[in-house]
């Protein structure tokens, strides 16, 4: 299975947002998102994998904007693994919580977290190609 999915969230205190996207054609394209109470969960890797299901094999790669303190820790190699991915993207949120320079952000896309984690992680794919399964399987 050829891995084409990106998934994208935006974790804080309060809530955790997963995004899965594509990149038809160039251009990122939602495909489905969910928002659930942090607090309520276990930790990161679990409401990862509830989301994800059966779409983990696809995934090419993981990108999280983090803002405040979540409830959990979060560790980009665990949850890399938990993607079966070789790594994983966990970045701070400016204080603003957009985390994107003036120009950065395609025309019509939003400026929210979710979107700007989605494309950070993009924009890693192109520059270095898509990352190995964790293991090295292609």
């Amino acid at each position: 299975m050829i891995r084409s999915a990106i998934l994208a969230g935006a974790v804080s205190a309060e809530h955790t947002s997963l995004a899965l996207f594509d990149e038809p054609e160039g251009k990122l394209r939602l495909l489905r998102s969910a928002s659930v109470p942090s607090g309520e969960h276990a930790g990161l890797r679990a409401i990862l994998r509830r989301f994800a299901g059966e779409d983990l094999p696809r995934l090419a790669a993981l990108s999280l904007a983090v803002s405040g303190s979540p409830p959990w820790p979060l560790d980009a190699a665990d949850l890399a693994i938990a993607a079966g991915l070789a790594e994983a993207d966990v970045f701070a949120l400016e204080a603003d919580g957009t985390a994107e320079t003036p120009g950065e952000r395609p025309e019509g896309q939003p400026a929210t977290p979710l979107w700007r984690a989605a494309r950070r992680a993009a924009r890693r794919l192109h520059a270095t190609g898509r990352p190995p399964a964790h293991g090295g399987e292609p």
